[in-house]
Parts: structure tokens; sequence; C-alpha cells
């Protein structure tokens, strides 16, 4: 993994692999984000899907993801979110398993 000094720990996406990209600390020291970050990857390389049941804080990922992903869409006016709609769809119905990035 490459390391920018003091922002936190650069992600190296590998193929097959989810890529988190930057990490910066949100709780505690730089240590101690990487070493969640390790936790919530232990198993991924046996079980990729095994992410999303990681349990942190009390919660499984995917509620923490998915509850996240909701509060940002809901503080969106809704011409935005029928924008965001329309483009999914589109990449949905024309994608070939291509990437899908949102950055919320």
């Amino acid at each position: 993994d490459a390391t920018e000094a003091g922002s936190g720990q650069q992600a190296a996406p590998q193929a097959g692999e989810i890529n988190l990209g930057k990490l910066e600390p949100i709780i505690g020291t730089e240590q101690q984000s990487k070493d969640l970050i390790d936790f919530i990857l232990k198993d991924v390389d046996e079980n990729p899907l095994s992410i999303w049941s990681t349990e942190i804080f009390g919660r499984c990922l995917s509620e923490i993801v998915r509850d996240g992903i909701s509060a940002k869409l809901y503080s969106m006016p809704e011409n935005a979110r029928m924008k965001l709609q329309e483009t999914l769809i589109k990449i949905v119905n024309q994608g070939n398993g291509g990437l899908i990035a949102i950055m919320l």
C-alpha cells in the first residue's frame, strides 16, 4: 500500500478486490484506522462478501453503508436524485459488468 505523509492510507487495488480508496482516520490515530481496516478485510480473501457482514460499532457494515447512502440521497435535491437514478439505470442496462463508482 502506498502511503501519503500525514494524510491517511492509500489502498492499492488489485484484480478482484474492493478498492476502499484513500483512508482517512475518523476516530483515533492513523494506526487505529489501519487496524480497523485490517479487521474488516481479514476474511476477504476466502470470502469476498464477508466484508458486508463484519460488525463494527455493534452494526454490520452493510447496514452502516446503506444508512449512509440513504442519508446522502435524502439530503440531495429531488432533481439531482432523479438524474442520479437515470444515470445508474443507464449504467446497469447498458453496462457489461463495468465499474460503478459513486462519490458522495
